[in-house]
């Protein structure tokens, strides 16, 4: 009944039995049921767990439980300079950094939410008393936006080691860099606050971007989640110990972690799970024809709807296109419109001034005719009307 049994064929008889019961989609199993249980806040549904099935985003609380998991096993080594893992809530507020609203105030704010938040989760998430003073490695998730990636505090190699399967643009990285270099002062004023040894090197620790297989240029906010578990896990310090380039091997991790998070001690549910998981196993071979029918049925519908959505946007494109071309054509017209008015009005203008011209021009041409007139009349011209003149005089 496993969805990939090829995949997960090395694993364990209980290992599969529990992603049998914990992957099942099917109306015989309640998908509210919860599946893992620490403490009052962290809890895992059916559903949820499911988010750890291939191609899906997993969730923070697949992260925080992990996280826990991850620090308890420490813990049980009891041996100086091992490693701790924070979980994901303070990142809620880490979005405010690069918002176009944010103050010194803000973050203030921002700094005073990541120590209170930070000591919650050692204090009082995680059971045991920790001395963070023997910590050499501190595992810092960063959660922004729908992507994961991981801030690793090296006391070792003094070094801060930054993992994203993600290779990012310039852009992008700039917002991570603005990010994590907040978080690594903050992180600076709790560690002094604890009194670390080495607190006062941290700020002089140098940024390192570690590379491993399987990283893409292109955005996965599917595999993000698996890539900052499996790093959490196996990052010894140096490289990663993990290969996650081949989707097989994704898939494979994302069951373990299913596995490994119901088969805890960590789990107060254990028992209670592992009970349903025995009831489940009495009657999967009576069921298991019913629940196939569903499931092909349900394959069927799923890829029905697919056809239909990829069919209902390819004719939201072609709408899309021809109103994109309607309003092309709509605004050339309009362009064509306005550059004939102008033109128009241009004409007119001009022929306005032209008939101007033309009525001015006899005008002016009559006005000198006149004028040069009337001073061919007025003005004497000596030694003709003037003597004739005095003749007459004489003559009288």
């Amino acid at each position: 009944m496993l969805r990939y049994p090829k995949t997960l064929s090395q694993e364990a008889k209980l290992e599969k039995e529990v992603m049998d019961f914990c992957f099942l989609e099917d109306e015989c199993v309640d998908p509210k049921a919860e599946l893992f249980v620490y403490g009052l806040v962290h809890k895992i549904t059916r559903e949820e767990m499911q988010s750890l099935l291939p191609d899906r985003k997993i969730l923070s609380n697949i992260v925080e439980s992990w996280a826990i998991l991850l620090n308890r096993k420490q813990f049980e080594l009891n041996y100086q300079g091992c490693n701790f893992y924070f979980g994901t809530e303070y990142t809620i507020k880490l979005k405010d950094l690069v918002s176009n609203e944010k103050s010194m105030d803000s973050e203030q704010q921002i700094s005073e939410e990541l120590l209170s938040s930070w000591k919650h989760w050692v204090e009082d998430i995680n059971d045991h008393r920790w001395d963070l003073k023997t910590v050499s490695m501190f595992y810092l998730p960063i959660h922004y936006g729908e992507h994961f990636s991981l801030l690793i505090v090296n006391f070792n190699s003094k070094t801060l080691v930054y993992v994203d399967n993600v290779i990012s643009t310039k852009k992008v990285l700039s917002i991570y860099r603005t990010i994590m270099s907040f978080m690594i002062e903050a992180f600076y004023n709790y560690l002094m606050e604890i009194d670390h040894p080495s607190a006062s090197e941290l700020l002089d620790f140098e940024m390192t971007y570690l590379d491993f297989p399987g990283r893409s240029k292109t955005p996965n906010h599917v595999d993000c989640g698996v890539f900052l578990l499996m790093a959490m896990h196996f990052f010894d310090g140096e490289e990663m110990t993990c290969d996650l380039s081949k989707r097989s091997s994704r898939i494979q991790c994302r069951a373990k972690v299913c596995s490994a998070l119901v088969l805890s001690d960590l789990n107060q549910i254990q028992q209670d799970v592992l009970k349903e998981i025995e009831g489940f196993n009495s009657v999967k071979a009576g069921i298991a024809p019913a629940i196939h029918d569903r499931q092909l049925k349900k394959i069927k519908e799923q890829k029905k709807k697919k056809e239909e959505d990829e069919k209902r946007r390819k004719q939201e494109e072609e709408a899309t296109a021809q109103l994109q071309e309607q309003l092309k054509q709509k605004k050339a017209a309009a362009v064509q419109k306005r550059l004939q008015t102008i033109a128009l009005k241009k004409a007119q203008k001009a022929a306005a001034e032209n008939a101007k011209e033309d009525v001015s021009e006899p005008l002016k041409t009559y006005a000198m005719t006149r004028r040069g007139a009337k001073t061919a009349t007025t003005t004497p011209t000596s030694g003709t009307e003037e003597p004739s003149m005095k003749r007459h005089k004489v003559d009288e």
